[in-house]
């Protein structure tokens, strides 16, 4: 009797569970159902569902490595059409702006969402670069200062690790939201040459030059004998190998002859696949058939001059008194040469020091009754030594600085001044300094004082001597050291120059030659006549420049023709930035995000294979909870089915 009592007992206790647990999923199920047709959301924060014009930039990476493949096809096609997508997913009246690495007039403008997408259509490939913080600055002053709606931006893009840099992203808060939409793609192996330099910036006719040829291996494997040639007007002048190591930057020399003065059109060359736009680097060298040089004479000529410059054909030297100075021609010469002028007119000197600052050598040798007065303000102007008071003290020179480069490889360092005869100066000015003065110290006499020293300037050098060179004052004109420090003082005042240009980089280069508008229409082509620009022609300080206002596009050898005379040649290459095939994954951004607290104003899309439109209508409008609280309405009557069923007391 007892235990039928207890089983009793239990089977009510075990009958009142089941009816509670029905009771509650059916409780349940109601509320779930209640809160689906309630159609609850996670509030988006961009605010793209506000009322009123609504304005989105999109930026559409074309540089160099969007044309890599991803398993979707192409990286730009790709990116295409993640930009159709977002246009798609606003209205008709919404405005747009596309935005690429060519920065074109065109792009800085809103457009509808058709002719939007007739500008998706045109975005080609092409050799302009830029890093993400540089467009998304873009994007937000083109947008607070043209949108007054909704204001969203989009980034397309690889996201390589070299132009992406998070830490420097804007963070206005009036901008609702930038999206980065990464293309993803495996990173490739690419060998490229990432620069050229020459051994000595000094060329002349028939001497034998060498160029360093510097390539990358940015792959995760070494390789070894990549073959490097040199092609110079056509003709191979060169073949070398080069091994490199994994991850790593190696250089190879190349010699070859200089047989003739003018313009050189150069090219080293690669292969390697399947990135190829880097794989060749071109470049131009000027050689000039003399260098020039002016002497302003004050007393008369000196005789030294014309016996070490006036025989020899690499010189041209021309004299002038200094009363009868041409000023319209100083930019026509390489080396101006001070020789014992009195006095030092203002106009002389500002015109001075516009020459020197734009790339002339100034050699100063002052008489011994010089206007110092006159040539305190010139070498003040320059930041040199000042000439102070006379010396009448016999001195000695006894410290040679041999490692200066009007000495290197023509005299040896270490052998000092043993084999050299001590030159001798009796009248010299001693040198005062200022906080502002800068100085190479060439040549010092046994009590401290310098008898030569040296100044840059911008993009030229002044040699400044302590003492006229006549007999009188010194036996330095009769000494060993007197031809290579002025010979390279000419000589050096005549550099090849700027071996090649960025495209993207460089926007006007500098003309040997004086040009003016009134001249001509100039043009730079293509050396294989396959394409041409007009520059516009700027003369500043002496100097003409072509502007090219970003109209070089591939890179090559250029000629820049006035008439049917050819003036200059100039070599564009390709910039090296997008070379680097390393990339920002997914999570590097959202890690840099958060680094860098840029959220909720910044997100990543995760999932590339997702329609863009879902993304931003989740940030529109919120994520839709309806759909879970559904899901979970269908699960609780599951459960009171499977209570009812199988639950038996």
């Amino acid at each position: 009797m007892e235990l039928l009592q207890q089983l009793q007992t239990e089977t009510r206790k075990q009958s009142r569970l089941k009816q509670w647990l029905v009771l509650a999923l059916r409780i349940g199920c109601i509320i779930f159902i209640v809160l689906a047709f309630a159609q609850p959301i996670i509030p988006g924060h961009n605010g793209i569902s506000q009322a009123g014009s609504k304005y989105v930039s999109v930026y559409l990476d074309n540089s160099f490595s969007m044309e890599g493949v991803t398993p979707q096809g192409s990286k730009l096609e790709l990116a295409k059409r993640k930009a159709h997508e977002i246009a798609a997913a606003y209205s008709a009246t919404d405005r747009f702006q596309l935005i690429t690495n060519d920065a074109e007039g065109r792009h800085f403008r809103f457009v509808s969402a058709e002719e939007f997408a007739a500008l998706v259509d045109e975005v080609q490939i092409g050799p302009a670069s830029a890093t993400i913080a540089d467009i998304a600055h873009k994007q937000y002053d083109f947008m607070n200062t043209n949108a007054s709606g909704s204001k969203n931006t989009y980034l397309i893009s690889d996201f390589q690790q070299s132009s992406t840099h998070l830490g420097s992203m804007p963070t206005d808060t009036t901008i609702g939201s930038t999206t980065l939409i990464p293309i993803q793609s495996a990173e490739a192996a690419n060998i490229f040459v990432d620069s050229i330099s020459l051994e000595s910036p000094i060329i002349q006719k028939g001497s034998v030059a060498t160029i360093y040829i510097y390539a990358t291996n940015s792959g995760s494997t070494a390789v070894e004998k990549v073959p490097v040639k040199l092609t110079v007007d056509g003709r191979q002048c060169g073949l070398a190998s080069i091994d490199l190591p994994a991850h790593s930057t190696q250089s190879v020399a190349i010699n070859f002859t200089i047989d003739r003065a003018g313009t050189l059109n150069g090219m080293v060359s690669i292969t390697d696949y399947p990135i190829v736009y880097d794989d060749q680097m071109y470049f131009s060298l000027h050689i000039q058939e003399a260098v020039n040089i002016l002497a302003i004479d004050g007393n008369s000529a000196a005789p030294y001059l014309d016996i070490l410059f006036g025989s020899d054909s690499a010189f041209r030297i021309d004299h002038c008194g200094e009363r009868n100075i041409n000023f319209d021609r100083l930019p026509h010469y390489n080396t101006v040469i001070l020789n014992e002028v009195h006095n030092i007119p203002s106009g002389l000197g500002q015109t001075l020091l516009s020459f020197v600052s734009n790339g002339g050598t100034l050699v100063v040798i002052p008489p011994m009754e010089a206007d110092l007065q006159s040539y305190s303000a010139l070498l003040t102007m320059c930041n040199a030594p000042v000439l102070s008071t006379l010396q009448t003290s016999t001195a000695k020179a006894t410290a040679v600085n041999f490692n200066h480069h009007l000495y290197q490889g023509v005299l040896d360092p270490k052998a000092g001044t043993d084999n050299i005869e001590t030159l001798v100066t009796h009248r010299y000015y001693k040198a005062a300094q200022s906080a502002n003065t800068i100085k190479e110290s060439i040549i010092a006499l046994d009590n401290g004082d310098d008898f030569l020293t040296a100044t840059p300037l911008e993009k030229g050098r002044i040699y400044l001597f302590a003492t006229a060179l006549n007999a009188t004052c010194t036996d330095f004109a009769k000494q060993a050291l007197f031809v290579p420090t002025l010979y390279n003082m000419a000589l050096q005042s005549h550099p090849v120059g700027r071996l090649y240009h960025t495209i993207g980089s460089t926007n006007a280069i500098e003309l040997l030659t004086t040009l003016k508008n009134t001249d001509g229409i100039p043009r730079l082509m293509s050396a294989d006549g396959s394409y041409e620009v007009i520059p516009e022609l700027k003369n500043t300080a002496g100097k003409t420049y072509a502007v090219l206002h970003n109209q070089i596009k591939t890179a090559g050898n250029y000629i820049l023709r006035l008439g049917d005379n050819d003036i200059q040649c100039a070599a564009f290459n390709y910039n090296r930035s997008e070379s680097e095939t390393k990339f920002m994954s997914q999570a590097d951004l959202l890690e840099g995000i958060d680094h860098y607290n840029l959220a909720p104003t910044y997100s990543v899309i995760n999932d590339i294979d997702k329609p863009i439109s879902k993304h931003i209508q989740e940030q529109a409008n919120g994520t839709a909870l309806w759909k879970y609280f559904a899901i979970a309405a269908l699960i609780t009557l599951l459960a009171e089915i499977l209570v009812l069923r199988f639950f038996k007391p």
